[in-house]
């Protein structure tokens, strides 16, 4: 008996027990959210998530935990990911997807923002967004140069908070003249986080 129980434990240690790991990103923003894993671009709508699995080899008897680390870029149009080692943004970081677990990201609103989309086929040749505290005179505080079709801009702004506001409105300029603006003069909108002013710019 007791050479049934050794021959069938050296068994299950030669075969090892196959592994998957899973990773799962979810947008928690009112906005889209863009990440890039393994050479593949994606884009997130709002309260939308995704999922991805890796097979991380077998897990043996008294062996180690398969796992894999993944670099992933992640970046929204109001969330950006803070980095605690160096204390600022950055658009990139390392996963660790271990064997039955799944890894989480819950990207959650860290901005307000704006932002100039460039549907067009013509050069944006100035984008700029301004305001500024609520009690303070308005004046540039942002501004972006030649946006070529199909691409775009993005200024992430300080937002309300406590009895601090802060009021915005931003404005385009097309190489052809054209002229575009999320409102007009005098006109400014107070921002709270997650808020996002939009320029579409199309044929």
């Amino acid at each position: 008996m007791k050479q049934i129980i050794l021959f069938l434990f050296l068994l299950i240690a030669l075969i090892g027990c196959s592994s998957e790991g899973d990773l799962k990103i979810i947008n928690k923003t009112s906005h889209e959210a863009y990440i890039t894993l393994d050479n593949k671009n994606y884009t997130l709508n709002p309260e939308e998530n995704i999922s991805f699995s890796y097979k991380l080899g077998k897990k043996y008897p008294f062996g180690e935990n398969p796992s894999k680390k993944k670099l992933i870029y992640l970046k929204g149009e109001t969330f950006r990911l803070w980095d605690h080692t160096t204390d600022n943004f950055t658009e990139f970081t390392y996963v660790t997807v271990n064997r039955g677990k799944t890894a989480r990201i819950f990207m959650n609103p860290t901005d307000a923002a704006a932002k100039l989309t460039n549907n067009s086929n013509k050069i944006i040749s100035y984008f700029a967004v301004e305001g500024g505290k609520t009690n303070e005179n308005v004046q540039i505080i942002k501004e972006a140069y030649n946006i070529k079709p199909g691409e775009s801009a993005i200024f992430y702004l300080p937002y309300k908070n406590g009895n601090v506001t802060y009021h915005y409105r931003a404005f385009a300029q097309g190489e052809d003249g054209s002229f575009y603006e999320s409102s007009s003069p005098e006109q400014y909108k107070i921002l709270t986080l997650d808020d996002l002013i939009l320029i579409e710019v199309n044929n």
